[in-house]
């Protein structure tokens, strides 16, 4: 058992679910509980650019330019990111905190 560091219940750490708008996804229970850590993706999550599925606070992004040249964030995976199209950051609590605009040294 492990206690919630947002609310001090008591839960199982392990694979679990949290609800993120009108569903459930599934993730990593290691701090928080399952209603507090839904809590924090609403809050602290974004919606991925291309699948619309949650990006977790604390998650490797693909920041892609959108059609306005603002920046959108997408999953760092094979089906989220076109090769080329991105550049790459960290999503944080709730905010772009990095995006390396330049991958490669010329």
């Amino acid at each position: 058992m492990q206690t919630c560091v947002e609310c001090g219940q008591t839960f199982h750490p392990g694979e679990g679910e949290v609800q993120w708008k009108e569903g459930r996804v599934a993730t990593f229970l290691e701090k928080r509980c399952a209603p507090c850590e839904g809590e924090r993706l609403e809050k602290l999550g974004a919606p991925c650019a291309n699948c619309g599925g949650p990006i977790f606070p604390q998650s490797q992004v693909s920041v892609l330019l959108g059609p306005d040249g603002q920046r959108q964030v997408a999953h760092s995976t094979f089906e989220c990111s076109p090769a080329g199209g991105a550049f790459y950051g960290y999503w944080g609590e709730g905010e772009l905190v990095a995006s390396f605009e330049r991958i490669e040294q010329c």
